[in-house]
């Protein structure tokens, strides 16, 4: 049988079951309810249009639409809100709902006392009882800082931060008489601790990864940034899209990878090195660099690979530290690499093959003193 329907029509169903689909594919996530008619099959299911009976005024009002026990309409707002851990929804009603009309996305502060909650595998929906405190922009530090948390994940990162000038003594950190030797941890810590320092030190970590030729493939191997619009080439100058104007690019700081060291890591981006600190670690300038072919950049980038590299590096506090907001992950700020001062080849057992065999006929004759020469490769 065909039913002739159209969107509007009012109809009755008759069925002898109903359904949760909340866990199964036939119900959608707003009305997890579902039945299935077959009266062509099933003589308890019936389905009936009312083409004559439906006057236009019947069942009329929209699903979700709410009303007062006065009958007036009543205004209703779901807000995603959000903290440094988590996000949720909250569902401000009637007179509540108005109040929105003068909040920020990304600046207004709600500090909730006592809220409502209920959370299912979806989503965590927080409303408003009659015990609900609502401050709006609190005057307390902990608004202050996750304001500038949100400020500071809204913000775009500079594809190629500048390395500063002036700000790092170099000589004065080379020739002290006390120079100390952080690891990635104590580093952590003490940037957390005072995140407005500026300080240098010295880094020993591990080159886990390279990115220049794959950086080489994708025109990426140099960068900067002009009139807002991210540039990349595999050249010293670009021309830029929106002034024309030929703009001077950097080496990529993603070209050096994850570095390691025994307490933790730093993604690739994370530093920033000097062009003195680029031409020591890559042995060989921006310009020689771009004018190198693919097989030199692959045999250069398995050469550093598992390099231990000892580091002079200085932090610097960037904007808005002195605010109390951070970059996401508690910290508000980044570690520049001035110099690269030592490169420790990896260290291997030589074992000739002469050796070898004079190895295995001593452990097959006897046990004896055995001596292994170690070198560098």
């Amino acid at each position: 049988m065909e039913y002739k329907l159209r969107l509007g029509h009012l109809v009755s169903i008759w069925t002898p079951h109903i359904s949760n689909g909340e866990h199964g594919t036939l119900a959608a996530g707003s009305a997890p309810l579902f039945t299935s008619v077959f009266p062509e099959r099933d003589r308890s299911c019936h389905f009936m249009i009312h083409e004559q009976s439906d006057t236009g005024v019947q069942c009329k009002t929209p699903i979700g639409y709410l009303t007062t026990k006065k009958g007036q309409p009543s205004d209703l707002v779901n807000l995603t809100i959000a903290d440094d851990t988590a996000s949720a929804t909250l569902t401000l009603w009637n007179h509540a709902a108005s109040s929105t009309a003068t909040w920020r996305a990304s600046d207004t502060v709600l500090l909730l006392s006592d809220p409502g909650w209920r959370f299912d595998q979806r989503r965590t929906a927080i409303s408003l009882t009659a015990n609900t405190y609502v401050d709006v922009d609190p005057s307390i530090p902990d608004a202050e800082w996750l304001r500038g948390f949100a400020a500071r994940l809204t913000r775009r990162e500079h594809v190629c931060p500048e390395f500063p000038q002036g700000v790092f003594d170099v000589q004065t950190c080379l020739s002290a008489p006390s120079r100390v030797l952080f690891t990635l941890a104590d580093l952590d810590e003490f940037t957390r601790a005072a995140l407005w320092e500026t300080f240098m030190g010295f880094l020993s970590v591990v080159i886990l990864e390279m990115n220049l030729v794959l950086s080489w493939r994708r025109n990426m191997l140099m960068c900067n940034e002009c009139c807002g619009v991210p540039l990349f080439a595999n050249k010293v100058t670009e021309k830029c899209k929106q002034c024309d104007r030929m703009v001077g690019l950097r080496i990529n700081p993603k070209v050096l990878g994850q570095v390691v060291d025994e307490t933790g890591s730093a993604a690739a981006g994370k530093m920033v090195l000097s062009q003195e600190a680029w031409e020591q670690l890559l042995g060989r300038t921006a310009d020689e660099l771009v004018g190198s072919s693919g097989e030199t950049l692959r045999y250069l980038e398995q050469r550093l690979l598992f390099l231990r590299v000892t580091l002079v590096f200085g932090w610097k506090a960037e904007e808005g530290a002195r605010d109390g907001f951070d970059d996401g992950q508690g910290v508000c700020g980044r570690a520049f690499v001035v110099l690269l001062v030592l490169r420790h080849p990896p260290v291997t057992l030589l074992l000739p093959i002469f050796f070898a065999a004079n190895l295995l006929r001593r452990l097959v004759e006897g046990p004896g003193q055995i001596s292994v020469k170690v070198g560098n490769a």
